[in-house]
């Protein structure tokens, strides 16, 4: 490990760190920026983890769906939406702090006759 000058590749702003790499040290810097387009590319990461863990048994393109929303959300497009699938319903939304918030919830009906 080395001390590196990181470079934070939205703001350009440099912090010393200790990493393996010129590399490795931007993408430090980077990640413990608080400049408008890292955070917001920490949103997207978080989003990016949440989605593909939420999606009910790993469907693929329901997790794309969801990102879509979620990119959608960020840029302001829309405020939220809710998915409709089978009998799960899926509600994405910005929380309070502006990251996207994902909610599954699921339905299991039960009917008896005599």
């Amino acid at each position: 490990m080395i001390n590196y000058e990181g470079v934070c590749k939205y703001c350009g702003q440099i912090q010393n760190v200790t990493a393996e790499s010129q590399e490795e040290a931007d993408k430090l810097a980077t990640n413990r920026c608080y400049c408008q387009g890292a955070t917001k590319a920490k949103k997207r990461e978080a989003m990016l983890r949440n989605a593909k863990v939420i999606s009910l048994n790993g469907d693929e393109n329901l997790a794309a769906l969801m990102i879509a929303a979620g990119d959608m959300i960020l840029e302001e497009e829309i405020r939220g939406i809710t998915i409709s699938a089978g009998n799960v319903r899926y509600k994405i939304s910005a929380s309070s702090d502006g990251y996207i918030k994902f909610q599954r919830t699921e339905t299991n009906r039960q009917e008896l006759q005599e």
